[in-house]
Parts: structure tokens; sequence; C-alpha cells
């Protein structure tokens, strides 16, 4: 009885590179994560940067910080830990936090020590998604 045939792999497993060189490139270009790191980049972080001293261990930007929570809980996550876990396994998340995955306290220390700013942080996203859609409704 002839054996049947199958079809060859399309990876070759012991090549060197299997990923592109850029990992990023593996998002489709119409992923939200892209519209929000554009929006990310109008929220005004200077009043809680006058926090931070210029002496002891160097301290995540707060932009990234409040970057990570808003995209965080514009995708349901909530919890300190699952935004740490998924900075660590989530592309998009990935993506939005450039590569730094902060420890689930220094999120949550974050929140509680700046509530007040992180608010305004998210009403200026907010406002800033919602300009962003009425522009792109005029295209159309």
């Amino acid at each position: 009885m002839p054996q049947p045939k199958f079809k060859d792999s399309p990876v070759e497993v012991d090549q060197h590179l299997l990923f592109p060189t850029n990992i990023f490139d593996l998002l489709p270009t119409d992923h939200d994560c892209f519209v929000y790191e554009s929006l990310f980049q109008s929220i005004d972080t200077s009043e809680v940067e006058k926090k931070y001293h210029h002496l002891g261990q160097h301290a995540y930007p707060p932009k990234l910080i409040v970057s990570i929570l808003i995209y965080a809980y514009s995708h349901g996550v909530f919890s300190s830990r699952q935004i740490e876990r998924r900075c660590r396994q989530d592309l998009a998340f990935m993506y939005i936090s450039q590569m730094n995955c902060p420890n689930f306290r220094v999120l949550g220390d974050f929140r509680k020590n700046n509530l007040s700013f992180f608010h305004d942080c998210f009403k200026q996203s907010v406002k800033a998604m919602f300009v962003l859609k009425v522009d792109r409704s005029k295209l159309s």
C-alpha cells in the first residue's frame, strides 16, 4: 500500500531566524495599539514629572506607565499583576510598553500615588480619541 503524501512544514525549525527582524511587524498594520501609541504622545505628564528627583534609582517615565495603564484599562485589564503579565506575553502590550515591563508594584503604586493625575490623563486620552475619530470620519 502506498504511503499518503503530507504537506511539508513551511518553517524549517533549525534555521536561525524564525521571526522578522522587528517583532512588531507581526502585528496587523491596523491594530489599535498603533492608534493608542500616537494618542499617548500627546498626553502631558509634566505635572507628575516634577515629583521625581535626579538622585536615586532611575524611574520609569510617567508617560510610559500612564500609557500602559490606559491601554490596559481600555482593554478590560485592571489588575496590576495581569497588566504586568500582559506586558510580558502580549505583543500589543509589549509595543505600548516599549518592551519595558514595570513590576506590578510599580504600576499599583503609581496608580495609588497619582490617582487624580491618572484620571486627568485618562480624560485627555478619551478626548484625543474622540478628536481622532471625528477626523477619521471626515476623511470617509
